[in-house]
């Protein structure tokens, strides 16, 4: 897609569809995990029951893992209904149907072996608070820790704003927690501000 910086060396992208809901809830859980300790996988699950369609793109970013002494981390089983253990003409026919691009690294074919999801970005759509004008929406961004701080999330919302502002969305919007303060700083570098604030008291 003309005007992306490519990925770093090592990383590539793919799309993704809802046969990845297996490897999305793993993601959203691990999320939520690190700043809500005692949210429930019940309330995840409804989550993506109510929201994962052919109309909620995802991407994943894949990383290239050696062979050997590779990280389990992020791996889904094949049989665990993510794309990852999909056939591999499922997610084409999944990506024709989305009508999103696919991309890739830009490697030659072959040259990474052992790619394992380490960041995705899933994208809806929600109305704005001051005029209930639709919008596009991020539902869950994701980097794993230790793949953060090489420019990964702003890849994924660079696509998230190409795909909002090809389906006719005047604005992106997302959700962030007060104290994520790294989060709220990429997001401000990239143009984004604080539209209205959420509160919340403590109940029982």
């Amino acid at each position: 897609m003309a005007g992306f910086a490519a990925l770093p060396v090592g990383y590539r992208l793919r799309v993704g569809s809802p046969l990845d809901r297996a490897l999305l809830f793993s993601f959203a859980h691990r999320a939520y995990r690190e700043v809500d300790s005692v949210r429930t996988g019940n309330r995840l699950s409804q989550t993506l029951d109510r929201y994962l369609s052919a109309r909620t793109p995802i991407w994943w970013i894949e990383a290239d893992a050696p062979s050997s002494g590779a990280s389990s981390e992020g791996k889904s089983p094949p049989d665990a209904g993510s794309g990852l253990g999909a056939r591999s003409g499922d997610r084409a026919a999944a990506e024709r149907r989305s009508g999103l691009p696919y991309l890739s690294s830009g490697e030659p074919t072959g040259q990474l072996q052992n790619f394992q999801p380490i960041a995705c970005l899933w994208l809806g759509s929600a109305t704005t608070p001051s005029d209930a004008e639709p919008q596009a929406y991020v539902l869950l961004l994701y980097v794993a820790p230790e793949h953060r701080r090489r420019g990964l999330a702003t890849h994924l919302l660079h696509l998230a704003e190409a795909e909002a502002e090809r389906r006719g969305d005047r604005q992106l919007g997302l959700q962030v927690q007060a104290g994520n303060t790294a989060a709220i700083a990429l997001y401000e570098k990239l143009g984004y501000f604080t539209l209205s604030r959420w509160m919340g008291k403590p109940l029982g």
